[in-house]
């Protein structure tokens, strides 16, 4: 749900200290305070990593990334600007800019997210939020433009025509613009290669793509962010990452993932725990054991949830984390459960500890692959990653096909 842009408010900052050459005056044009669009800049510098400014006695000054970013983020706010003359015909130019002055990141988040899952229900289930949340939001970006932008049905709210449509100018304004500052990036930055790897990850894949991208490029630098996957995925919009590997979920089709390995989920526990030497456990004897459970939305949640979905005394799953060591050192120690890959059980401490348990999960699976930017232009090294990664997965599949995987 996040837009693949920096705050509204900073870069209507941004935009006007351009224009006017002045912090002073961007503050009095956009009714902001000097500090608050001094920390606007700063917060943009820092995601560009560049000086955007030249500060002197006599203004403040564009630098040559600054220019370049300019144009695209005037571009972008007279994109916003004609989105919303064509929902509001008839409204001045003052009183469309008066509007934009308004809005925010999460109004226009949540409208998107009610249009691309068909309602708030759904919107509010795939992104992990409150439904009330997203309907207040929503109610506020009405206020703000003066215009009915969805209906109230029984399944939650839904866009109209009109809110469908003006979504969808500003879906294609932030993409355009998250485009613009990916190249940015893959000019400035082509020697250093950004990866997603959401918390929980297989690191075993990614280390050895590592590794040889290392090797094989010793100039360029590799760096990893370990986030969240809705944080990485807002870090790959604004196009300051080449790509994110790890477990896949559902995106709009401003992205495109590619599956890279499908491994089954085992149920998972300690060796000597009392059901591991059981062979054909069946669903009530799991229900007698706490479980270890990644937080809502997860893949693997939703397995756990639905494989206990018809029980009336479901068991205990009060640990949520999303780290595999944890969750690997836990079990070690306990008798409780939980569900794991075939290569978590082999490469995670103390592996030599943990076991599957014999129960059928009905062929859930794992899905790790690729997320990156659909259609756009990508640095110099994303194609050399992608290969890696193609190469190491299939590599690590024929292992866990060989027969090393558990039984």
């Amino acid at each position: 749900m996040r837009l693949s842009i920096p705050n509204l408010r900073s870069l209507r900052a941004f935009d006007a200290v351009g224009r006017l050459e002045s912090v002073s005056g961007a503050a009095r044009a956009i009714h902001l305070s000097q500090p608050a669009v001094t920390q606007a800049i700063a917060k943009i510098e820092s995601i560009i990593g560049e000086s955007l400014f030249d500060r002197r006695a006599t203004g403040t000054y564009l630098t040559a990334e600054g220019v370049t970013l300019h144009l695209d983020t005037a571009r972008l706010l007279t994109s916003i600007e004609s989105a919303l003359s064509v929902l509001l015909p008839g409204r001045s130019v003052t009183e469309l800019q008066a509007i934009i002055n308004k809005l925010t990141n999460s109004q226009l988040e949540c409208l998107i997210a009610v249009t691309e899952c068909g309602n708030s229900r759904i919107a509010a289930k795939r992104y992990d939020t409150h439904e009330s949340s997203i309907n207040r939001s929503v109610r506020e970006l009405e206020k703000a433009v003066g215009a009915k932008l969805v209906r109230r049905t029984a399944a939650g709210i839904q866009a109209s025509e009109e809110g469908a449509n003006f979504a969808a100018r500003i879906i294609r304004a932030f993409h355009e613009f998250s485009g613009a500052m990916g190249s940015m990036f893959a000019t400035r930055q082509n020697e250093v290669v950004c990866i997603g790897a959401p918390v929980l990850d297989n690191a075993g894949l990614l280390s050895a793509v590592v590794n040889e991208f290392a090797a094989l490029v010793p100039s360029a630098t590799v760096r990893l962010f370990n986030e969240p996957f809705e944080s990485l995925r807002f870090r790959l919009r604004s196009g300051t990452l080449d790509l994110i590997v790890g477990v896949l979920k559902p995106h709009s089709s401003d992205l495109t993932s590619e599956v890279l390995l499908e491994e089954k989920y085992f149920v998972a526990g300690r060796r000597g725990h009392p059901l591991a030497a059981r062979l054909g456990v069946k669903l009530e004897e799991l229900c007698r054991f706490d479980w270890i459970v990644p937080n809502r939305n997860a893949p693997r949640r939703e397995v756990f949830e639905n494989i206990f979905a018809g029980v009336s005394q479901r068991p205990a799953a009060n640990i949520e984390t999303h780290s595999l060591a944890t969750i690997s050192m836990t079990l070690a120690s306990s008798d409780r459960l939980a569900m794991l890959t075939a290569s978590e059980l082999g490469d995670r401490a103390p592996s030599d500890k943990l076991v599957p348990i014999h129960f059928h999960l009905g062929g859930a699976c794992s899905r790790i692959g690729l997320t990156y930017l659909t259609g756009e232009t990508h640095s110099p090294h994303h194609d050399h990653l992608v290969t890696l990664f193609r190469k190491h997965a299939q590599r690590l599949s024929e292992k866990l096909n060989s027969g090393s995987a558990p039984d």
